[in-house]
């Protein structure tokens, strides 16, 4: 696949401090639904994350663009 592409992602629900739904939908230059996700995702932090990667689940990805 050639081209732009665009995505748009967002939290569905929060259970507690530390348990999320996310979902994450990928779109192409005319806006088209090209793929479509969801998982469950657990934060970690002190202890619990020791040895983990420090990026962001905010933070943008380098030609990242967000989908309007």
């Amino acid at each position: 696949m050639n081209g732009i592409l665009s995505q748009y992602k967002r939290i569905i629900k929060k259970r507690g401090k530390t348990i999320g739904l996310v979902e994450c939908s990928l779109f192409d230059e005319k806006g088209s639904l090209v793929a479509f996700s969801t998982s469950t995702c657990m934060v970690l932090a002190g202890e619990k994350a020791s040895g983990r990667s420090n990026h962001l689940a905010s933070e943008s990805y380098p030609g990242e663009q967000q989908h309007s």
